[in-house]
C-alpha cells in the first residue's frame, strides 16, 4: 500500500511539473510567423506572449488582388449603381499592403486567446479621369457634370489628360478586428505552432488621395475626380463590415 501511494505521489509530481513547464514554454516567449487572412491578406510579422498571457502582436501583409476582389463581395451592392461602382472598382484593383497592431490575451492553459486589432489597409485603382468619373458617378451627383463637360468640349489642353492620362488613386482604409483563436503545438517539434483565428472587422475611416504633376491636371482632379472618389469611397466602404478567417504558422525563437 505504502509502494502504491509513493509511485502514485511520484506520478502526480511529474504531471505536475510537465504541466508547469508546458504552461511555461508556452506563455514566455516571442514568435515569428506566417499567415494568410482570407479575404484580407498574406502577411507576415512578430508576436510577444508574456507568462501573464498578455499578447502584443504586429504584421505587415500583401493586399492581395484575388482576396480583395472577394472582400469586395461585402460591399454595398443592393442597388444598381453600387453595384456598378463595386464591379467598375474590382476591374481596375492593384494590389495593395496592411500594417496591422493587436493586443489580446491567451488562456495559458488551454492556448485559446481573444485579440482586438487595427488594421491599416492601403491599395489602388486604376483608370482616366474620364473613366474613373463616369464609372463611379453614374448618377452626376458627386460632381457638377455639366460644366466638366463644357470644360472638357471648349479646352483642347484638358482633353489629352480627361480621356488618356492613366491615374492611380490610393485608397486607405482603417479597420477595427475582434478575433478569437486557438494556438495548436506539437510535442515533437516544441518550437512550432499554428494558430486559427476567427475574425470581424469594422471599418471606422476610408479616404482617397490622387495627385498630379500637372497645373491642369490637378484642376481636373481638384474639381471633379477627388469628389466623385471621396464620396464613392465613403458610399462602398464605410459600411464594410465583414468575417476573416486566419491560419497562422508560428516559429518561437526565443
Amino acid at each position: 500500500m505504502l509502494n502504491f501511494l509513493f509511485v502514485f505521489v511520484i506520478l502526480k509530481g511529474y504531471a505536475q511539473e510537465k504541466e508547469r513547464q508546458k504552461i511555461e514554454k508556452s506563455s514566455y516567449n516571442s514568435h515569428l510567423f506566417l499567415k494568410t487572412e482570407f479575404p484580407i491578406q498574406h502577411a507576415f510579422g512578430y508576436q510577444y506572449i508574456h507568462k501573464n498571457g498578455i499578447m502584443i502582436k504586429a504584421s505587415w501583409g500583401i493586399y492581395s488582388k484575388e482576396y480583395l476582389a472577394l472582400l469586395l463581395n461585402f460591399a454595398p451592392n443592393d442597388k444598381p449603381d453600387e453595384k456598378a461602382r463595386r464591379d467598375f472598382i474590382k476591374k481596375r484593383l492593384n494590389s495593395g499592403s496592411v500594417i496591422e497592431i493587436g493586443l489580446g490575451y491567451q488562456h495559458l492553459k488551454t492556448d485559446f486567446f481573444g485579440l482586438i486589432s487595427i488594421q491599416f489597409q492601403r491599395f489602388s485603382i486604376s483608370g482616366t479621369a474620364n473613366e474613373l468619373i463616369t464609372n463611379l458617378d453614374l448618377e452626376g451627383q458627386f460632381s457638377d457634370l455639366l460644366l466638366l463637360e463644357n470644360l472638357i468640349k471648349n479646352s483642347i489642353l484638358l482633353r489629352p489628360f480627361y480621356n488618356e492620362k492613366i491615374l492611380h488613386p490610393i485608397i486607405d482604409l482603417t479597420q477595427l478586428q475582434f478575433a478569437l483563436g486557438k494556438t495548436f503545438r506539437f510535442e515533437s517539434l516544441p518550437r512550432i505552432s499554428i494558430s486559427a483565428l476567427f475574425s470581424y472587422n469594422f471599418n471606422i475611416a476610408n479616404s482617397v488621395n490622387i495627385e498630379s504633376n500637372s497645373f491642369i491636371g490637378q484642376t481636373i482632379i481638384d474639381l471633379f475626380v477627388n469628389p466623385t472618389l471621396e464620396k464613392s469611397s465613403d458610399l462602398n466602404f464605410g459600411s464594410l463590415n465583414y468575417p476573416s478567417l486566419t491560419l497562422q504558422l508560428n516559429y518561437s525563437f526565443w
